[in-house]
């Protein structure tokens, strides 16, 4: 509410010196509710607040549908060269023997499918609760806009009666 007597500070401010200076155009009450409906910080967070819980309807429906996931893998290895000694059948003596490298691949892809078939009624309670939120976060927003509209108006006439005193005085 800070702001929007800032706002209307302003806009009288831009009034009051439009008549003393005479070079700038006074603004109709109609200019003025529509700087205010662009400018006014409870307007602006209203908007994103309705955006963001326009999100979350979104994000509860989401419950409702399968989730889908793929994973895929491939490892590649190799062992060796090593040495191993084996007897030599007609000596009886160790001999070194050099085996040949060891290699091994492995890969694997996969995909799941998982839904939720039922979870004692949460995804739809959460659903309707996320909906409800959405309407209050649009019906507050308009009750602002509205509240915004009717102070700028109030006020503009005010500062019109002010400067017919002014005048009468």
């Amino acid at each position: 509410m800070k702001q929007m007597s800032v706002i209307i500070a302003v806009l009288i401010a831009f009034g009051l010196t439009s008549g003393i200076y005479g070079e700038e155009k006074a603004l109709t009450i109609d200019e003025c509710v529509q700087i205010a409906l662009e400018h006014n910080p409870d307007l602006v967070r209203g908007r994103f607040t309705v955006k963001i819980a326009g999100k979350d309807v979104t994000l509860a429906f989401s419950n409702f549908l399968p989730s889908v996931s793929m994973g895929m893998g491939y490892t590649h290895s190799v062992a060796g060269p090593r040495s191993t000694f084996r007897i030599d059948p007609r000596t009886g003596i160790l001999v070194p023997t050099t085996a040949a490298e060891e290699v091994s691949w492995w890969s694997s892809a996969g995909i799941s499918v998982d839904q939720t078939i039922f979870n004692g009624g949460y995804n739809i309670f959460n659903y309707r609760m996320s909906r409800s939120l959405k309407r209050s976060a649009e019906y507050n927003f308009e009750d602002t806009k509205q509240w915004t509209i009717y102070v700028v108006k109030e006020r503009y006439y005010n500062l019109l009666a002010a400067e017919k005193l002014l005048q009468v005085a």
